[in-house]
């Protein structure tokens, strides 16, 4: 039985009610079997967390990375969840990125690293193209 006033989701037959995760790791899995469909079907979706580090050594790491094909953009994920500060935490993390990705050789590392880290003939295993992308700029995407 629904409680009254909660919020719900009505998708042809099914109904959707709200979760609370216990812990993130339950959230990221989620993200992982899910990213052709949260990220669209033209991205390479890096479910490897790399420690990226700004010149004077602030630093964080993020949940993955993701390279969208067809703009040839790059992204840091992060998974959160709702119940985390938004300003303490969160926000404490973004800067953390902002910082870290501002160092040049934590950018050409980060390439090389990925690229690794891919099969050999996608476009994503040439570390050249993912540090020209990443010079580009960085965006994030957030999964709360």
């Amino acid at each position: 039985m629904q409680q009254e006033g909660v919020p719900v989701v009505i998708l042809d037959d099914e109904v959707y009610s709200p979760y609370s995760y216990k812990r993130e790791e339950e959230l990221e899995k989620l993200a992982v079997e899910h990213s052709a469909r949260l990220f669209g079907k033209n991205t390479h979706f890096f479910n490897v967390k790399r420690k990226i580090v700004s010149k004077s050594g602030i630093g964080s790491t993020p949940d993955g990375y993701l390279v969208d094909l067809a703009s040839d953009k790059f992204f840091i994920i992060e998974v959160e969840l709702s119940s985390h500060d938004i300003v303490h935490h969160v926000m404490n993390q973004l800067s953390r990125f902002k910082l870290a990705m501002g160092n040049s050789e934590t950018r050409n590392d980060l390439a090389k690293f990925l690229a690794s880290t891919a099969r050999k003939g996608q476009k994503v295993s040439d570390a050249d193209y993912l540090a020209r992308i990443i010079e580009q700029g960085v965006g994030i995407f957030i999964i709360i």
